[in-house]
């Protein structure tokens, strides 16, 4: 008895004819979950045309105001900000020394958040791109975060959280000047 009142509880009843059907917490939370993905679909567009653009005819701070119209899902700005440093170490040298300053342009633009999540947003990406033991993509990332990323970020490498590996990269070979 109690489950199946539980189950029918959970399934939608039609209304009868000629009677609107309430909204009840599944239609609202489906609502929501369909703003959410619009917001991020948005965002991801207008992000693709702005790193197209950036360089050409669009500069750092044009491109982080013109993001900030495009606002992000709330809790997505530190996942986002990671996945946009992961598409960047992907780019040649050159594409991303020119991208790297969008990134804490965007944090002080508020359109990734919080305001010094800076630190928090490299950390995920550390994380997430150090997590498989088995490599990373590219071959030579840790060198580009250590010795890019991370100065063109201006953030110091013993103040952040790292997998071991980075750790130890550390210790031993930035000491040395390189």
């Amino acid at each position: 008895g109690g489950n199946l009142q539980l189950y029918e509880a959970m399934v939608p009843v039609p209304a009868p004819a000629g009677q609107v059907a309430r909204s009840g917490p599944c239609e609202s939370s489906c609502a929501t979950h369909q703003r959410y993905e619009e917001m991020l679909v948005r965002f991801h567009r207008e992000l693709a045309q702005t790193l197209r653009q950036l360089g050409a005819s669009l500069g750092i701070t044009a491109a982080a105001r013109h993001l900030r119209g495009c606002p992000l899902p709330p809790g997505r700005a530190l996942e986002e900000a990671a996945d946009l440093l992961a598409r960047i170490v992907d780019e040649p040298r050159p594409r991303r020394q020119q991208l790297l300053p969008l990134l804490p342009a965007l944090f002080a633009e508020g359109v990734f958040e919080p305001a010094g999540g800076l630190g928090q947003a490299v950390e995920v990406f550390i994380r997430d791109a150090f997590r498989d033991s088995g490599g990373t993509d590219p071959p030579d990332l840790a060198d580009i975060v250590l010795r890019e990323v991370l100065p063109m970020l201006g953030l110091d490498p013993g103040a952040l959280a790292m997998p071991p590996c980075l750790s130890e990269l550390v210790d031993c070979c930035m000491d040395d000047g390189g």
